[in-house]
């Protein structure tokens, strides 16, 4: 069958301007990273490390994290793998650590969370070129709420996000085989990751490229996962097993837009920075790209209102933040009036966003502590044979705290008196 010669047109012309804008976006790329950024990134983690370590409670936020700590505790990377990344993190560094398992893994998490801070000005400058918008950037992702708040409590995403980032920083210049294993690491941490593979794709939309990144990828979740696939897949938390507690689109959007308010008024930049993506020809494979890394995600992984799954989206638009910036700087009329207003804005942003961050999280990370510390107190004012009646997640912890596993009996769940048990 022959082709109509209009839509063959009309291909070829798509064809063209993509592998046009393609090259353009490689042809603007600053791939010398100079050292001042270098030291500028190593500052920004150590102080970003400092403040939520500081935020860090002795306890854990959530049933899923007494889980993984009860398991790299017990050095047990043969259950529930579809986690098993974290695990394999998680194990050396709790040995390492001077202290307990439970604490541990929360500084692994601020740890994970400074790192990325570090690596967004890298990523900023690698699209703009400018030194402190890149640097201006990783403000807005360190002050936003919802990625401080999985930074000071040990959970799977801002490990995921770690290694997410760093596979785009690799894939941008031109490192495929080493942005698949980052890749990799990420998906071992959380299935989830798979959901921006379109967005990587469009970073680097060259099959050579794309091969060894898929091949590196394959190989490195092949050899980990091989004598787990049948747990991975099928057991009590395999992929294939993942039930939709279905909070419906009306839910994510309103989840997403609230989201997106912890970025307060680096909303401003954000704004910017996708402006002249879109305006840009070197810049609008980039804007495809964070198309794709914000609906996939929306989609297919947007279930659950506990699960932060475009916080990756929200790390890739703080870098958007310092394109914005650099296009704020390049205003040209009344210059001195944009950059004053810029930074009016930046300074006004930090403090608010900052502010409503950290104080969130402390009062979080004060009723954890509170909560562990009242566990041991009913425990030992409670008579023998008692049973405790309390939501599946504190019901998990309360267990942790004194018998570090789970499924003692000691508890019932209020879900499954309530009738929801089984929908999380």
């Amino acid at each position: 069958m022959k082709c109509n010669p209009t839509i063959r047109t009309w291909a070829a012309r798509v064809r063209s301007s993509f592998l046009s804008s393609r090259d353009a976006f490689f042809a603007s790329l600053h791939l010398e990273l100079p050292l001042n950024l270098v030291v500028a990134s190593l500052l920004m983690s150590i102080v970003s490390f400092l403040f939520l370590s500081a935020f860090a409670p002795r306890g854990l936020a959530n049933a899923d994290a007494a889980l993984y700590a009860q398991q790299i505790e017990g050095l047990n990377i043969n259950d529930r793998t579809i986690h098993i990344g974290y695990y394999l993190l998680g194990i050396p560094f709790t040995r390492i650590s001077p202290f307990d398992v439970d604490f541990s893994l929360n500084l692994m998490n601020a740890l994970f969370g400074a790192l990325c801070v570090g690596l967004v000005p890298l990523i900023a400058y690698t699209l703009t070129g400018r030194l402190i918008p890149s640097i201006a950037a990783s403000v807005a992702l360190a002050t936003h709420c919802l990625f401080v708040y999985h930074s000071a409590f040990a959970e799977v995403y801002v490990p995921q996000l770690f290694f997410f980032l760093l596979t785009a920083q690799l894939i941008l210049r031109d490192r495929p085989i080493g942005a698949g294993l980052a890749f990799g690491c990420a998906f071992l941490a959380t299935p989830s990751t798979i959901l921006a593979a379109p967005f990587v794709a469009l970073l680097r939309p060259r099959w050579r490229s794309m091969s060894f990144f898929a091949l590196s990828f394959l190989a490195l979740v092949g050899a980990v996962l091989f004598p787990h696939v049948h747990d991975f897949l099928l057991e009590e938390r395999g992929l294939l097993k993942a039930v939709s507690a279905g909070i419906g689109p009306t839910g994510a959007i309103k989840k997403e837009f609230a989201d997106l308010m912890g970025f307060s008024l680096f909303l401003v930049f954000v704004a910017a920075g996708l402006i002249r993506l879109a305006l840009r020809p070197d810049r609008r494979l980039f804007g495809a790209a964070l198309v794709c890394l914000w609906l996939f995600p929306f989609v297919l992984g947007e279930k659950w209102a506990d699960v932060p799954v475009q916080l990756p989206l929200y790390a890739a638009l703080a870098a958007t933040a310092g394109v914005g910036l650099a296009a704020w700087a390049d205003f040209p009329w009344r210059r001195a009036v944009a950059l004053g207003t810029a930074v009016a804005i930046f300074g006004l942003g930090m403090a608010v966003s900052g502010t409503k961050s950290y104080l969130y999280v402390s009062s979080v990370s004060a009723q954890i502590d509170s909560y562990r510390t009242n566990v041991h107190i009913i425990a030992e004012a409670a008579k023998p044979g008692y049973v405790v009646v309390g939501r599946w997640s504190r019901g998990i912890v309360f267990e942790h705290y004194l018998f570090r596993r789970a499924n003692t009996g000691v508890w019932i769940n209020s879900d499954w008196i309530d009738g929801i048990a089984g929908k999380r």
